[in-house]
């Protein structure tokens, strides 16, 4: 039977404290609130890497997460996360984790690409783990902190950023 699965993750605390966002750990129970209380359909996995994740261990427990034999194709999941990002190259968006330091992306932030990566990989009992229509993104995140005179561009993934308003959207 599918379930409603929401996967919560938010960075507020960096290695430089000059780029520590607070408000965002209550940002995160509002969102966590929002899906599993005022929806109420929605039940919250992996809080092992719900507060200040390492980008290591993002990717550690998402592809562990996503390969389990209880994964249903019917599961409607939503992954959530909020916090600094940066763009490198022309369209790779990382995600800066706790442990990121400058200058050293690919082994200390998120590569969100392979977020899709291990949402499609085979698992080990050789299928897709799941069908990308029912795995829904929604990414708030700064990617202009180190640059505050560039000008916002459009991405391909902002169309993925809803407004508040529109959350609870995707939950149905």
């Amino acid at each position: 039977m599918a379930q409603h699965l929401l996967i919560a993750s938010a960075t507020w605390k960096y290695k430089d404290s000059k780029d520590d966002r607070p408000i965002l750990s209550e940002v995160l129970k509002d969102v966590v609130h929002l899906f599993t209380k005022k929806l109420g359909v929605y039940t919250r996995e992996l809080l092992v890497i719900g507060e200040n994740p390492k980008a290591s261990d993002l990717r550690a427990y998402l592809d562990q997460w996503f390969a389990d034999p209880r994964r249903d194709p019917e599961d409607w999941i939503v992954f959530y996360y909020t916090g600094h990002a940066e763009i490198v190259g022309a369209d790779s968006l990382y995600l800066l984790t706790t442990d990121f330091v400058n200058g050293l992306h690919v082994s200390t932030a998120f590569n969100f690409m392979s977020f899709a990566d291990i949402v499609l990989a085979p698992s080990a009992h050789g299928r897709t783990m799941l069908r990308s229509e029912g795995v829904r993104e929604v990414l708030f995140t700064c990617w202009v902190r180190r640059y505050p005179d560039r000008k916002p561009r459009q991405e391909p993934w902002r169309k993925r950023s809803l407004p508040r308003s529109k959350i609870s959207q995707i939950a149905m």
